[in-house]
């Protein structure tokens, strides 16, 4: 679980304008679900925030990489913590059916006390889904965890509606390039400040997921600044999503990124003591899907 996400969820209590309520759908993901009556949803970068003008607290869809109970289970034992959130389990986990594990969860988040519900489902057909209600710690009530059970109770699997583009006949080259590519998180992340008085400087940062089924999720920002009284911090990001396809020409790999907006991204790819995409250095990670 990315937890900076907690800390932006808390942030984005009044909603965008992508507002959804009832079932949502998402096909290419083989994923599904009901938002409660009277609570409203919208899409983050990299997960799911529900919630309501008329009760108090949050919940956050998740995905997780877990394949196994087990494999859920240790995780969710040692709880969170990052910065400004922490998060401890309280009791013990139990299991739910063969294929969810949930537990409460008591902590802090930016010095205020918090309470959770956490349900964790695996899923046999990719990436499994976990459904976190949070709440202030002085509001808990049973109503923390209906909605938790609730959202969980309406999830739905199947098998995803697209999967990654074969390459034709795959070369090793090709091979080589998705045992790689595929199935990770991807980012890049440059940086530089003057020692010199006046000197300013500048942060750049990529972030691209693979998610085995064949979709990406892409998020980019810079920031730019000087230490001068006339000159406000300039910052900007971008973020969209698509599919992915790992082509060959002459020899040469290419990650070609299909926005669904119609545009689209070819990047070189290279490997010398790591994964290069046109020349700049991208560190492999735990992929976030949604």
């Amino acid at each position: 679980m990315k937890v900076l996400l907690f800390l932006f969820a808390l942030l984005a209590v009044h909603f965008g304008k992508a507002q959804l309520t009832g079932h949502v759908a998402y096909a290419e993901e083989g994923v599904s679900f009901d938002i409660p009556k009277n609570w409203v949803g919208q899409e983050l970068e990299e997960a799911f925030l529900m919630a309501s003008s008329k009760e108090a607290g949050l919940v956050i869809l998740l995905f997780h990489p877990a394949n196994t109970l087990e494999e859920q289970s240790s995780k969710m034992k040692h709880g969170l913590s990052d910065g400004a959130i922490s998060l401890s389990l309280e009791g013990k986990l139990s299991n739910n059916g063969k294929d969810t594990v949930e537990g409460h969860y008591i902590g802090s988040l930016e010095g205020k006390s918090v309470k959770a519900k956490l349900i964790a489902m695996t899923n046999p057909y990719g990436l499994g889904v976990a459904v976190l209600s949070l709440i202030n710690g002085n509001l808990y009530s049973k109503r923390t965890d209906e909605l938790a059970q609730e959202i969980a109770k309406s999830i739905g699997f199947k098998q995803p509606s697209t999967k990654i583009s074969a390459v034709g006949n795959q070369s090793k080259n090709t091979q080589a390039a998705q045992e790689e590519l595929v199935g990770y998180k991807l980012t890049y992340m440059e940086s530089y400040y003057s020692n010199t008085p006046g000197g300013g400087g500048y942060e750049r940062k990529r972030i691209i997921n693979l998610c085995p089924n064949g979709l990406f999720t892409f998020y980019g920002g810079s920031y730019l600044n000087f230490p001068d009284p006339n000159w406000d911090p300039y910052q900007k990001n971008a973020k969209g999503h698509g599919t992915y396809e790992i082509l060959e020409d002459d020899g040469d790999i290419y990650l070609q990124l299909n926005y669904n907006d119609g545009e689209y991204e070819s990047l070189k790819c290279t490997y010398n003591d790591g994964v290069y995409l046109n020349g700049g250095r991208y560190y492999r990670g735990d992929v976030e899907c949604y």
